[in-house]
């Protein structure tokens, strides 16, 4: 290649780098002169939270499984101690419930109706109220009677024993309520003259079914009660001379308590009574109180009940 021909190329790659630069720096200057732009971020979006956590509203549409709804909570039903009557050795007996307290006289008769439970029959209670028998309605007015209405299964045939009984239990089991005094019983809505030998026309008071309560009744405790000393004993009796032997068993079978108990009255004309009975402090364990009469004639022991207790 010739000397002029080397020289003319060298001079073509020098414009062109000078013309490169002279690019570059007018793209500089025009970078410097243009407005910046503010530089725009995403805000950072949390999901929503559910309305199990929340409470908030349950979208309208789509699943909801069963554990993103939220429920209330729970809240059993407000209860009162009561107590039904059941039948023990041909006389009325005690048994002891937990009932509604909204409606607590119409809870105690439906599940009088029912019958005892397997813990009861074991502790000797039975019902002579028929199976089948419902309860329509009780009602108290203000003068302190109760109406029950039950229907006809109440008032099937039975032995005069068994008529006496039955009424006995209901009476019995309205009574306990301080509001009621006195018991009418309707069968399918309408009043009925008679029960077998019991005229059932008039209202009843406890006082007129002598025959179905037993010479010692005791209300409290009753059976299977937790018990401590000092433990309350209550109920009626009519005994001789007014008073009847009260004695509490360990587990053991061990005597660990006797009381002389009196009552308000006796000898033909029952009386209340309440006695507390102290015994030394027992492990826990099932024992058993037994009320009796002595005898008037040799002192043996009669009128027996025996109520299973828990220490």
């Amino acid at each position: 290649m010739s000397d002029s021909r080397l020289v003319w190329r060298r001079a073509v790659v020098v414009r062109v780098l000078a013309l490169g630069a002279l690019l570059a720096l007018g793209a500089l200057s025009a970078g410097a002169c243009a407005p910046r732009r503010a530089v725009v971020t995403s805000p950072t979006v949390s999901p929503p939270a559910s309305s199990a956590t929340t409470g908030g509203a349950i979208p309208a549409t789509g699943s909801i499984s069963a554990t993103s709804t939220p429920q209330p909570p729970m809240t059993a039903p407000a209860t009162v101690s009561a107590r039904l009557y059941f039948v023990r050795h041909g006389s009325v007996g005690v048994a002891g419930r937990r009932v509604l307290a909204s409606g607590p006289a119409v809870a105690a008769m439906r599940d009088l109706a029912l019958g005892p439970t397997t813990s009861e029959s074991n502790a000797g209670l039975k019902s002579e109220i028929p199976a089948g028998t419902t309860i329509s309605s009780v009602k108290v007015d203000p003068n302190g009677i109760a109406t029950v209405d039950l229907n006809g299964a109440f008032a099937s045939a039975g032995s005069d024993a068994s008529m006496r009984l039955r009424v006995g239990q209901v009476v019995c089991t309205l009574t306990q309520f301080p509001n009621v005094r006195r018991v009418r019983i309707l069968v399918d809505g309408a009043p009925v003259a008679r029960l077998g030998p019991v005229a059932i026309a008039k209202p009843l008071a406890r006082s007129d079914l002598e025959s179905s309560l037993p010479a010692i009744l005791v209300e409290t405790p009753v059976p299977y009660s937790e018990v401590a000393s000092p433990m309350n004993l209550s109920g009626s009796a009519d005994v001789f001379e007014a008073q009847f032997v009260a004695e509490l068993l360990a587990p053991s079978g061990a005597r660990i308590a006797r009381q002389i108990v009196r009552a308000t009255s006796g000898t033909g004309t029952r009386g209340s009574f309440s006695a507390t009975v102290r015994f030394a402090t027992q492990r826990h364990g099932g024992g058993t109180l037994v009320v009796y009469e002595p005898s008037p004639k040799d002192r043996s022991a009669i009128n027996v009940v025996r109520i299973p207790v828990m220490f």
